[in-house]
């Protein structure tokens, strides 16, 4: 009875602690890849939220948004190293008027200086944010299989844990290939408990 109890638990501390694991690992690599993050630490914080908000609100509502995770992932991991790439090498670009000196204003105009700094937000605000709508719409779906009150009480045990076992791997300065190889041996060990995991979805998590 206790094994059958600890299995029907299983998926949603997996995909509790794996929601709030992910959301650590995006915000300090995407503000360490790409640098104009650095400053703005908290908007893909708010996005990552927000994207698990969404993931909960489309629950039972017929379109199933899982199975989009692995190609976002995969997005996200290009466009973060890309960008990082191409911008690590270059001033920031931040919009400000003459007699202002914060950070550094790069040799632009004002308004290609915006645009770079607003796409750039945007872009990775939106995408970190459809990144998290599947991990939000599974923990809800789990959350659902379960009495409401002993599924909230599980879902904030093991989201703190995720948090716990990321301060682990950060003290023991591991680097970013570690954590998201966990993160996503994790949520591959949940599609495939679930049975949705497909073959496409293996190839963009083995090459992300």
């Amino acid at each position: 009875m206790a094994q059958q109890s600890i299995k029907q638990w299983t998926p949603l501390i997996l995909i509790s602690s794996l929601g709030l694991f992910l959301e650590l690992a995006v915000i300090r690599w995407l503000s360490a890849e790409v640098r104009l993050f650095s400053y703005f630490k908290n908007l893909p914080l708010l996005a990552a939220f927000l994207g698990l908000a969404i993931g909960f609100a489309l629950v039972n509502k017929g379109q199933d948004y899982k199975k989009y995770f692995a190609f976002l992932l995969f997005i996200f991991a290009v466009l973060v190293l890309a960008v990082g790439r191409i911008s690590s090498r270059r001033a920031l670009a931040y919009p400000s008027s003459g007699e202002e000196n914060l950070w550094f204003i790069a040799p632009l105009s004002y308004w290609m200086a915006l645009f770079i700094f607003l796409g750039t937000v945007v872009v990775f605000f939106l995408l970190t944010m459809l990144l998290f709508i599947p991990l939000g719409q599974a923990t809800g779906e789990e959350m659902a299989r379960h009495k409401p009150v002993p599924a909230y009480i599980v879902n904030i045990a093991s989201s703190l844990m995720g948090i716990w076992v990321f301060t682990i791997f950060s003290f023991w300065q591991s680097p970013p290939v570690v954590w998201f190889g966990l993160g996503i041996t994790g949520i591959g060990f949940y599609y495939y408990w679930r049975k949705t995991l497909a073959k496409r979805d293996l190839a963009l998590f083995a090459i992300a």
